[in-house]
């Protein structure tokens, strides 16, 4: 009777911990699980190894598992955490770029400007990202009955060798004739062949475009130009090759204790912990291979089990369900990544800013056009930098995650030499928890009050007249017009040429601008001290007095979003094990098997669901229905940690020898 009730308290606790595991942001950067933690694996072709009953003095087993996986579905996984809505996945994952006076821009295409193309440029971009990974997982248990009954320690760490493809694949429709007029990235003019020919040469091969120029349309005298465009250095996206990294990844390691066991079940308990040894995230490229969990410590509990519903009267042959489950805590660890804009939505790291100084010289601004009376010099003025976003929002950040859980439940049924396993396994991890590290500040710590986003402005005006002094007709002075301001600019369109805006006379004006006001030098109340958008009316433009921000809106380390950064991770998992175990040996007793998998995940949260009940408000801009193609569908009260994982197929080798 006794063991009648053993057997149901060991039933019913398994199945409550089945049970239990069962049950638009853009993510900057993936987190994959780490091939230490897979449950499956280590239970996989060890059933009749491992825990034990009734065995004298020490026993064991060690196990060598090659596994070769490699991603799928990645237009549902990969795609969305890193490029959100903006990529049209109707079919072949795409991405489109295009300049501010190309025509028919569509609503999630890029803007060319940024990445020193021209202003009537088009391409596509196609994604077709994969991860493939081979691994050697080194499996070590031994069960220490002789120091006490049921006492058992496990080890086990994989050698990972993986491998990331972006698959990037530009097509260009319009390589764009529209030089950028004077004003618009430097005093120069800037002609057609100083500029990029694709969107690659920037994001992949680390090119700039050229910003000296001709000083107008009619001179064709090259002038020299201080203005420095900067290298993306952060967020690089890989074109022809693949990335990869080889490490040993974390080493898993469990002590416990069978505190309930028989010869047809089981209960143990175990302290489990985890030692990084695999590669940290250096933030240099987008999609980054990762081998490991991330470099974190991690600290938990482990519970297994097993209960027989079958034995032959032989007792050759059985058939039972076996349950294993580690919950563990992944302590702060210190990470190099890149983030996007809080005001500015997804993918803001790839927009363009430009570095403001002090003294301000010959630069103030008027709310009336040709009026000097109460004219106010702005805090900071263009001091003929640009620099990408990414480059300002790459730091080391302080990563911690709450829980992480793997839970396998798996039936084996065993004849003679022979065993089969089929099982479902559960992973999942909490919402990872970013903070700036102190010790290491960020470029926007650095240098407070120094960048702003450009946008589509112009950064450069031009005087009306000479003043008698140290200027003459046409000096180049550069303005203070930031597009920094919640809405003002995002990576698809300036606020001067927002999306459905033909380029026109209005648009070199600076309209939209920060806190707009009119530029003037300042000299005496007349007109003619106005600073104009061009040193003469050209083919597109017409010359007229210009705007700069009084006072400019300038980044600050609160900008960066670090809360829309973070993800979570989610997977259903399916395998299958056969086996076969070498009978009637002594000591030592080999066995090989063969398995399978089937791993699903999914990346999707509220602002790219198309279930708007998990929306507290949204946006009338997103068609009806539309939620699953428009980013900003949602408000900014969603949650927003988004769940990013692969899907991945699998097949392992196993084989090992047990001792006793």
């Amino acid at each position: 009777m006794e063991g009648i009730f053993k057997k149901s308290l060991c039933f019913a606790v398994l199945l409550g911990s089945a049970v239990i595991g069962a049950t638009s942001k853009v993510a900057p950067f993936i987190s994959p699980r780490s091939r230490s933690v897979d449950s499956a694996l280590e239970l996989a072709g060890w059933t009749n190894h491992v825990n034990l009953y009734d065995m004298e003095g020490i026993y064991g087993t060690l196990a060598i598992t090659p596994q070769y996986t490699r991603s799928f579905r990645e237009d549902k996984t990969i795609i969305p955490c890193l490029f959100g809505g903006d990529v049209d996945c109707s079919s072949c994952p795409t991405l489109k770029i295009s300049g501010r006076c190309a025509e028919d821009r569509g609503a999630n295409d890029w803007l060319a400007d940024y990445f020193g193309l021209p202003q009537d440029f088009e391409s596509e971009v196609q994604f077709s990202p994969n991860v493939d990974t081979f691994s050697v997982d080194f499996n070590f248990y031994i069960g220490l009955n002789s120091w006490w009954e049921g006492l058992f320690f496990r080890m086990h760490a994989p050698i990972e060798h993986a491998r990331y493809k972006l698959g990037f694949k530009e097509t260009v429709k319009t390589e764009g004739t529209k030089n950028h007029e004077e004003g618009y990235f430097s005093e120069a003019y800037i002609l057609r062949a100083s500029l990029l020919n694709k969107f690659e040469d920037f994001v992949s091969d680390c090119k700039v475009p050229g910003l000296s120029g001709q000083e107008s349309n009619a001179n064709t005298d090259a002038i020299s130009s201080k203005v420095t465009f900067e290298k993306l250095s952060c967020a690089k996206m890989s074109t022809c090759k693949r990335l990869t990294e080889t490490q040993l990844s974390d080493i898993q390691a469990a002590i416990g204790w069978n505190f309930l066991q028989d010869k047809d079940y089981h209960m143990g308990i175990a302290l489990r912990a985890s030692a990084p040894t695999g590669t940290r995230p250096e933030g240099c490229f987008l999609f980054e291979p990762i081998v490991g969990n991330g470099h974190h410590w991690e600290l938990g509990g482990s519970l297994s089990g097993h209960i027989l519903f079958w034995e032959s009267d032989d007792e050759e042959s059985h058939f039972g369900l076996w349950v294993d489950a580690n919950v563990t805590h992944m302590f702060k660890t210190r990470q190099r990544r890149f983030f996007d804009l809080v005001n500015q939505g997804g993918n803001s790291r790839y927009m363009l800013a430009m570095k403001l100084g002090t003294p301000v010289n010959n630069l103030f601004g008027n709310p009336a056009a040709g009026d000097n009376d109460g004219s106010v010099a702005p805090s900071a003025q263009f001091a003929n930098v640009f620099r990408p976003v990414a480059n300002l929002t790459c730091c080391d950040v302080d990563v911690s995650i709450g829980v992480q859980g793997d839970v396998t439940a798996m039936f084996n049924y065993t004849n003679g030499g022979f065993a089969w396993d089929l099982g479902y396994n559960f992973w999942g991890r909490s919402c990872e928890k970013i903070e700036v590290n102190c010790d290491c500040p960020c470029p926007l710590e650095k240098e407070p009050k120094s960048w702003a986003l450009k946008g589509d402005s112009s950064v450069y005006g031009f005087s009306a007249l000479a003043d008698g002094g140290a200027l003459t007709q046409n000096t180049a002075i550069p303005l203070s017009a930031t597009q920094t301001g919640a809405g003002k600019s995002t990576i698809h369109a300036g606020a001067n040429v927002p999306i459905g805006t033909s380029c026109s006379d209005a648009t070199s004006l600076n309209p939209n601008i920060d806190n707009a006001q009119f530029a003037r030098v300042v000299a005496d109340n007349t007109a003619s001290e106005n600073i104009n958008n061009l040193r003469s009316s050209s083919t597109t433009y017409t010359r007229s007095q210009t705007r700069t921000s009084v006072n400019p809106i300038f980044l600050t380390i609160d900008d960066m979003d670090l809360s829309g950064a973070r993800t979570k991770g989610q997977s259903h998992k399916i395998f299958t094990h056969l086996s076969y175990t070498w009978q009637d040996t002594d000591r030592w007793t080999p066995y090989v098997g063969v398995g399978a998998k089937a791993e699903f995940s999914s990346s999707k949260d509220c602002c790219t669901s198309t279930d708007s009940s998990s929306c507290s408000t949204t946006s009338s801009s997103c068609s009806t229905g539309n939620c699953g193609s428009c980013s900003s569908c949602c408000d900014t009260s969603c949650d927003s940690c988004m769940k990013c994982n692969f899907s991945e197929w699998g097949v392992w080798v196993k084989g090992g020898v047990s001792f006793d």
